[in-house]
């Protein structure tokens, strides 16, 4: 009986500082994020890291994506279209124009019907999608008259904030 105590317990804090450390990871890769500037014209996005993965979709010079891990290969993973992408990481630079706001994320409202999200804050930057007026998203940047929003599969798209409700507070 008394085996079956300490087992129990040992496996309970096992349990407990497995938890803890996934939190702790969790919150060092939330970190990690960082945005990066497209450097070159069709830039290609790929389903996996590697020049021999399918090609699915493009980006163009100044577009801004947002990276969520960086391999030992030049490869850097991002979203494209709702889905994992990745893309060469020898045709980015970092973002320097585009503030954060962390700990100071804005709920905001469409205002617009048909609203264009963007791969980056200006009407130069591919469509990544539509949204229609009403829906609401959290701002976690902006640059200028344009609002980094979270999308619904975790990625980011850039919209003008005059379409927005931010414009009325």
């Amino acid at each position: 009986m008394r085996i079956l105590f300490f087992s129990a317990v040992i496996i309970f804090s096992a349990v407990i500082i497995l938890f803890s450390l996934s939190l702790c990871i969790s919150a060092a890769m939330a970190d990690s994020v960082e945005t990066y500037t497209v450097g070159a014209t069709d830039l290609n996005v790929r389903s996996s890291p590697s020049h021999d993965a399918p090609i699915i979709g493009k980006l163009q010079k100044g577009d801004q994506i947002r990276v969520f891990e960086e391999n030992t290969f030049g490869w850097v993973k991002t979203f494209y279209g709702g889905q994992e992408a990745w893309i060469a990481s020898q045709y980015l630079s970092t973002k320097s124009n585009a503030t954060a706001i962390s700990g100071q994320e804005k709920q905001i409202t469409i205002i617009e019907d048909g609203v264009r999200v963007r791969t980056g804050p200006g009407t130069e930057n591919s469509v990544i999608k539509h949204v229609p007026r009403n829906s609401q998203y959290t701002m976690v940047g902006n640059s200028n008259d344009w609002g980094e929003i979270l999308l619904e599969d975790g990625s980011t798209g850039w919209v003008a904030t005059w379409l927005t409700d931010l414009n009325s507070e």
